[in-house]
């Protein structure tokens, strides 16, 4: 079974019917609704990965505060939301995915770690690494400013870091970017 990632807009998904008590129990600890969004369409999608229930599918959050599998068979999981979307991947090894605005301005802050790029948009670019940043389970950390990026294919990247590669793929959806990383060890 491949990788998938899944992008929806928010307002696109049927309301809530009833959160279940550990759900509410993790949005009690800080993000409000959009932790029970990013619970709830992590469950949906691992139990149509793996032929289950999403009332049979545990989550647990990582030391990190990253949502995972409670399972190791059920897969990798990875989730962003932004700008009124929400994007989901699924896979059996390592995966991360985000989802940024296309053109958005560039700030010293963030030149420190995307440095500009005459190919690349900057939402592109800070899509890119953030979803590598999440494969790699690190976060957006300083030496993440090492990472270079390359064109693969019009609508893949490759990400590279010391010893560590990813494969980005992206779409444009209207004025967002999405990425989703792979890892290439």
């Amino acid at each position: 079974m491949g990788a998938v990632v899944w992008m929806v807009q928010l307002s696109k998904l049927p309301p809530l019917a009833a959160a279940r008590s550990e759900d509410m129990i993790d949005a009690a600890h800080g993000g409000g609704p959009g932790r029970l969004t990013r619970r709830r369409v992590a469950r949906t999608l691992l139990a149509a990965r793996n032929g289950r229930h999403p009332d049979t599918v545990q989550l647990k959050r990582t030391l990190e505060g990253g949502l995972v599998p409670a399972l190791d068979t059920d897969g990798h999981i990875s989730i962003s939301e932004r700008h009124g979307w929400i994007a989901a991947a699924h896979a059996r090894q390592p995966i991360g995915v985000d989802i940024e605005r296309a053109g958005e301005a560039q700030t010293a802050e963030l030149d420190a770690v995307a440095p500009s790029s005459p190919e690349l948009d900057f939402g592109l670019r800070w899509a890119a690494l953030e979803a590598f940043s999440k494969l790699l389970g690190q976060g957006l950390t300083p030496e993440l400013e090492r990472t270079k990026l390359a064109f693969e294919a019009p609508d893949r990247l490759v990400a590279s870091l010391e010893d560590r590669k990813g494969q980005l793929s992206f779409r444009r959806i209207g004025e967002l970017f999405a990425a989703a990383a792979l890892d290439l060890k």
